[in-house]
Parts: C-alpha cells; structure tokens; sequence
C-alpha cells in the first residue's frame, strides 16, 4: 500500500483568495500585535522576535516542501506566518530608519518608500520568476531574501552600538 500523499487540488489564477486572504490576516494580526506591544518592547527587541518569527515561518516552509508536494493549506500557512513577523518588523524598522535623519524625515520616508518598492519591483520581476519553478526554490530564495534582510538589521545594530559607544567616550 502506497503511502498517502497529501495533495489539493490545483489553485488557478482566479483563486487569488487562496494566498492573499491568509497573507492579509498575517499582516493585519501582526500589525495588531505590533500596535499592543508599542512603548513596551524596545523597537530592537521587537524585531529580533519578528525575525525569529520569520525564519521560523521560512524553516517551516523550506522542509515541508522539501518533503511532501505542494497541497493546501501547509503551502499557505507559512506565508501567513511570516507575514506576521513581517508586520511586526515594519513600523519599527520604519521608526529607527527615520530616527537617523530627524531633520529629514519626509526625505528619509519618501527614500525609504522608494527603496521598498525598487526592490519589490526586482523581486516581482527579477526573482520570482527564476525560483518559482518548485516550492523548494521559492522557500530557498524566500530564506536568501529574509537572511539578507537580518543580515543588514545585525550589521545597523552592531554600527548604531559602536557609534553609541563612541558617543558616551
């Protein structure tokens, strides 16, 4: 007897709800839980446990389609997952990256919002369509992008604490 293999139906292009009611509801949870935690976690602390939040969601992605075929909901829930952690980053990466430039924060803001959808746009068009072949490709570059993401967080944490340093000498 054949093992079961969880499996679902395939998603066509007009079950669009399928990803984005999910990766809303992630957005939009974490977004809240970022709103109650506000004033009473240090923006730093909050996103290291986004970033924890999202590498778990990334793992849990990575192995399940490297050990099992893409099915519905296992493919999804991850995607939501992260979404959390990513709306739980955002306002606070958002607030330390304007906290650079008091004087500038519109410029700073419009740069930043310019960066994010730059590099949105390379990601659509440049990224997406080299690593989604297989649901191992896309978690291994969704793992890539995330990584790259905490890498540049830790590297800011670590100059922002040297110059901290420098600061109180």
């Amino acid at each position: 007897v054949a093992p079961r293999v969880w499996s679902s139906p395939p998603v066509t292009e007009r079950q669009f709800a399928v990803l984005f009611v999910p990766g809303i509801a992630g957005i939009m949870l974490g977004a809240w839980i970022s709103g109650r935690i506000a004033g009473s976690v240090p923006p730093r602390q909050t996103v290291n446990i986004a970033y924890a939040i999202m590498f778990s969601a990334v793992a849990a992605n990575l192995c399940y389609h490297a050990l099992a075929p893409a099915a519905l909901p296992w493919t999804v829930l991850p995607f939501m997952v992260y979404g959390i952690g990513m709306a739980l980053a955002m306002p606070s990466i958002v607030l330390v990256a304007l906290d650079l430039f008091p004087e500038n924060r519109g410029l700073a803001s419009s740069l930043q919002g310019f960066a994010q959808t730059g590099c949105g746009a390379v990601t659509a068009g440049v990224l997406a369509p080299v690593v989604s072949g297989h649901g191992v490709t896309l978690a291994l570059g969704n793992l890539a992008l995330t990584t790259a993401g905490w890498l540049l967080w830790v590297t800011y944490t670590r100059i922002a604490r040297g110059e901290g340093a420098h600061a109180r000498a």
